[in-house]
């Protein structure tokens, strides 16, 4: 009984995560393209780019997302 309950609670946590990823990965896709079309980008600017982009290539949207926070 209890070891159904752990399983389900867990597949609950699983699917409740999803949307989540999903919003990350918009808002880091999103960002990379505003970083992207700046015309005259500072060094920092470029190295939040560049920073982002691989958080991209590591499908680590989370992270992109705080690189593009800073």
């Amino acid at each position: 009984m209890h070891g159904r309950f752990w399983i389900l609670a867990m597949v609950g946590v699983v699917l409740a995560a999803g949307p989540v990823r999903a919003s990350d990965e918009a808002d880091c896709l999103k960002g990379i393209k505003k970083l992207q079309a700046v015309k005259n980008p500072t060094a920092r600017q470029k190295a939040a780019l560049a920073a982002a982009e691989q958080e991209q290539i590591e499908a680590d949207w989370s992270e992109c997302k705080q690189v593009l926070k800073k």
